[in-house]
């Protein structure tokens, strides 16, 4: 049996994700992870074969993930578990301002959602999967993105909490490899998707993200990124057994051939 565990599928790379990794049909169980669902996600897997648990939760309610993990954990069947893989893809994008006017409350909700809550779901499931002895194939993949390593104004907290999910899973693959049954941990940097969230880039005040005009004009020029290839590519990256645990990828250079750990 093939696991998923996928969150911020109510949309965008999300939701193709988990229509991308219930193609394989009859053995494969998903736990999708958003606040609203996704009927699309719904309709296509009732016609795949596959199995999906659609959990509705909110990922700023850090204090209820150990709850979540458990009782994803309870529907896992560790004994014929052949592969378990974590997509820890939600995230948001505001507060978009500068720092020095940014309010706490805003700043610390941005970073349970885009650190905190995947730190933890990972952190819980490389337990529960130890606790549990799953010996088949695991991998726990971190959606970064290129302001992980180039700061942009405006986007300071943005920037901040890919930067400490890029080093977390470096982290993760370092304690992993002496483990009997390790974790494979990755991290990418999936490109400019097409998706809410560049829509909401696109409304930002050029006066609290001066970056503004060049995303609106990738969207003038036709340069973004389609969601649903770009979940195919992610998937390709999911069953890549050459990738190095701890590698940050981008996934332009994955696609050109040209991976960097």
């Amino acid at each position: 049996m093939r696991y998923y565990i996928i969150t911020g599928t109510s949309r965008g790379i999300g939701e193709d994700l988990a229509k991308a990794a219930a193609s394989d049909g009859n053995g494969t169980m998903l736990f999708c992870i958003s606040r609203g669902g996704s009927e699309e996600v719904s309709k296509f897997v009732g016609n795949s074969g596959a199995v999906v648990n659609d959990i509705r939760f909110d990922l700023s309610k850090t204090a209820e993930i150990d709850d979540l993990v458990d009782r994803i954990f309870r529907g896992i069947d560790a004994a014929h578990c052949e592969e378990l893989v974590l997509i820890n893809n939600a995230g948001v994008l505001e507060p978009v301002g500068p720092a020095g006017y940014n309010s706490t409350a805003a700043v610390e909700h941005h970073m349970r959602v885009n650190l905190l809550a995947p730190m933890r779901l990972t952190s819980l499931c490389i337990a529960a999967a130890a606790r549990a002895a799953i010996s088949g194939r695991k991998l726990a993949l971190q959606i970064i993105s290129g302001a992980a390593h180039r700061p942009y104004q405006g986007w300071s907290a943005y920037c901040a909490g890919k930067a400490g999910l890029a080093m977390f899973a470096r982290t993760v693959a370092l304690e992993q490899k002496e483990e009997a049954y390790p974790f494979l941990s990755l991290a990418v940097a999936p490109g400019i998707i097409d998706t809410r969230m560049q829509e909401v880039v696109r409304r930002s005040d050029p006066q609290q993200f001066p970056d503004r005009d060049a995303f609106v004009r990738y969207h003038e020029d036709g340069k973004l990124d389609d969601p649903h290839e770009t979940a195919s590519w992610l998937m390709k990256i999911i069953n890549d057994t050459s990738l190095e645990s701890g590698s940050i990828i981008d996934l332009r250079e994955y696609r050109k051939g040209e991976i960097h750990g």
